[in-house]
């Protein structure tokens, strides 16, 4: 047996086995411009609609009982002015007895009226065309969500707090309307990133009717899982596909804030943080000042005490001032205004072995600093100056920092920013800076310490009252990116923290 042969035997073998699965229908319809125009038949997995543009669905076309000596088969969708609508289908052969055509419809570019058109050749001189109407629906259907579609904070994970508050109960009701015609069944799913079912409900029509709407009512949002990503609804219609029309729409949920206690030795002080402003929209805001402050603790890190004794200390927010790209930032509030003596000073954010971020005030400046803390000194590594009057005031006031380093051996090149701006004159103090590189293992304090944010005033004032937002980035922000953070409210909504 030729390679032909062979060919043409398996795509019999296919088309038997395709018939026997979807048994053929006979179209007496029969339409051409020969005077005869034999009979076919022709089998449809899906049937010949409906189909709702833009859903997903596969179509199979087998046509059998083909004239005696076919030789040509051509098989193409066309709209109303028949024009061939995307690719077609053609085969050739010497005496063809069937032909197997498949796509998928939602990469086919249908309009709302085609017609399944077949041209057979056969007997060498005679043509039979046939024109199959194929149903299609515009995508109409509408779901809307009485409480939105999130993001909704969420209790369904591990508490590790003991004196955690669940947020309060939320519902949802789910609705679809103007959905395909001939629907008896709608399936509602909330489904997690890995299809996982959640909750599901099936809405049946009464024997002999069908639906135009259905609701998934009464759906705890606040119960749902993390992983939650969307809300799946299957409209099961008659002619449809097997899986129902699909449509999902995105669903969003996210955990409660954190609230922030400081402990020590057993006991927990809340008046040492201070007080929040705190809600379940807007966030939290910590109140410092030279005596409060806060200390974040998140592991890993390893130090050695006096009796030999390796303890792990919280310190992932180390920076290596001197051998990479970061950037700081926050929004702060400040207390300038007040009659203080002429020199005050305050920490903003430290990890206390390896890197500081103060503020010095004077009668006319404020003065800005990034510190290399290592070997117990203090080493100010990149300055800037600032006027007074830049500060005053009770408004909030986005302060940033970002450092490049290129790993050529080239200096850092630091940027101090105000309210989204570079600030001007920034000094980087050389000297230092070789001297801790060249003199100094200042790795080993990398990761030893937690991050604290405010206290350590001289002179007992509060330079900074407030700070919201603080974030560390290992990589160098840009003069847009900055900008477009200081562009933010200090205290966002979830809406702005997830764009």
């Amino acid at each position: 047996m030729n390679l032909i042969n062979s060919f043409c035997c398996h795509r019999l073998l296919m088309a038997a086995l395709l018939l026997f699965i979807f048994p053929p229908v006979l179209f007496s319809q029969s339409y051409g411009d020969s005077l005869y125009v034999p009979p076919i038949k022709v089998t449809s997995d899906n049937g010949f609609g409906p189909y709702v543009l833009g859903s997903r669905r596969t179509n199979l076309f087998i046509v059998t009982d083909l004239p005696t000596k076919t030789s040509k088969i051509v098989m193409k969708m066309i709209d109303s002015r028949d024009v061939q609508i995307n690719n077609g289908y053609t085969e050739t052969g010497t005496n063809l007895e069937a032909a197997v055509w498949s796509f998928e419809s939602d990469t086919m570019g249908f309009p709302l009226s085609p017609q399944l058109y077949i041209e057979i050749d056969y007997q060498s001189d005679s043509v039979a065309i046939y024109k199959i109407p194929y149903t299609v629906y515009p995508d109409t259907a509408n779901i809307v969500a009485s409480s939105g579609f999130g993001p909704f904070i969420t209790n369904d994970y591990t508490f590790a707090d003991t004196s955690y508050h669940p947020v309060p109960a939320t519902t949802n009701n789910f609705s679809i309307k103007h959905i395909p015609p001939r629907s008896d069944t709608i399936v509602f799913e909330v489904m997690t990133v890995d299809s996982a079912i959640v909750q599901s409900f099936t809405v049946t029509a009464a024997p002999g009717k069908y639906l135009d709407s259905a609701r998934f009512s009464n759906v705890r949002m606040d119960l749902l899982p993390l992983d939650t990503r969307y809300l799946h609804v299957a409209v099961h219609c008659q002619g449809g596909p097997d899986g129902g029309v699909e449509f999902h729409k995105d669903l969003l949920t996210i955990p409660q804030r954190p609230k922030l206690t400081t402990v020590t030795d057993s006991l927990i002080f809340h008046d040492s943080v201070g007080s929040f402003v705190q809600n379940q929209v807007t966030g939290q805001a910590l109140s410092i000042d030279s005596a409060k402050g806060a200390l974040i603790q998140n592991g890993p890190g390893q130090r050695d005490l006096d009796n030999h004794l390796r303890v792990i200390y919280p310190g992932p927010y180390s920076l290596d001032l001197l051998q990479s790209s970061f950037s700081i930032e926050s929004w702060m509030q400040f207390n300038l205004s007040v009659n203080n003596p002429a020199l005050r000073a305050m920490t903003l954010m430290r990890v206390d072995s390896a890197w500081q971020w103060y503020i010095e005030v004077s009668s006319d400046n404020v003065y800005l600093a990034i510190t290399s803390l290592v070997d117990t000194l203090a080493y100010d590594l990149w300055t800037v100056n600032i006027s007074r009057q830049l500060l005053l005031g009770s408004q909030w006031h986005h302060l940033a920092f970002t450092c490049f380093y290129d790993n050529l051996g080239n200096y850092p090149t630091g940027k101090f920013y105000l309210d989204g701006l570079p600030l001007p004159n920034v000094q980087f103090n050389s000297s230092d800076y070789d001297y801790i590189s060249s003199y100094l293992d200042w790795r080993q304090y990398l990761g030893t310490q937690p991050l604290q944010l405010g206290g350590e005033g001289i002179y007992d004032n509060s330079l900074v009252t407030a700070m919201d937002e603080v974030r560390i980035w290992a990589k160098t922000l840009s003069d847009e990116e900055i900008l477009k953070n200081f562009q933010k409210s200090p205290l966002q909504d979830y809406l702005n923290i997830i764009q």
